[in-house]
């Protein structure tokens, strides 16, 4: 018994412990460096592989391949958020053409991606009104973030543990059991 449940932990926590992307990607890519310092110095970094955090902005189609606007997440050594919120600046990740498509019904809007790209250039665009210099990141590997399901926990009652639903109010109160309040509105004439 000890065996079998010895043998069904070890792949659980090797599983755990694997990184989102590729791990040659993961050991060369850069991670820990601001998007303000390649901003500055553009030229030192051209070429240089890094793993990227993001929250998609907008995904579009150009002439390049596929586009992805994103605000900047710092990822941990496995490629995980390492803060749930976006920083304040944002890139744009290239997938081109010829190494497939982004969809932007999968990649939508408040989508997670960890990414692995390399730094091609600084370019000038907008978000909405205003020009903005965005790094612009050639994508090696991506990876989507499955959707944060809602928080559908009905066990945990309002009520106390001793309270019995049956007894007093419940459901004349205007609240279910499970869930929070109802509030109930009443539809007449107004008064002029």
């Amino acid at each position: 018994m000890k065996k079998t449940l010895i043998l069904l932990i070890i792949p659980l926590v090797l599983l755990s412990c694997t990184s989102v992307l590729k791990k040659d990607l993961m050991l060369v890519g850069m991670r820990d460096l601001p998007l303000q310092a390649i901003k500055e110095n553009p030229d030192f970094y051209k070429g240089k592989l890094f793993i990227l955090g993001g929250m998609v902005a907008n995904t579009k189609f150009s002439e390049e391949g596929s586009v992805i606007e994103a605000a900047y997440v710092p990822v941990d050594e496995r490629g995980n958020f390492s803060s749930t919120k976006p920083t304040n600046t944002r890139f744009l990740a290239v997938l081109s053409k010829d190494k497939g498509l982004i969809d932007p019904l999968i990649y939508h809007q408040g989508k997670e991606v960890t990414l692995a790209g390399r730094f091609i250039e600084m370019r000038k665009d907008k978000i909405e009104q205003m020009e903005y210099n965005y790094p612009v990141f050639s994508i090696e590997e991506i990876y989507a973030w499955e959707e944060k399901a809602e928080n559908t926990n009905y066990a945990t009652p309002m009520y106390p543990s001793w309270y019995y639903p049956y007894w007093g109010g419940y459901p004349y109160w205007g609240y279910d059991y499970y869930r929070s309040p109802v509030v109930i509105i009443k539809k007449g004439k107004k008064n002029k």
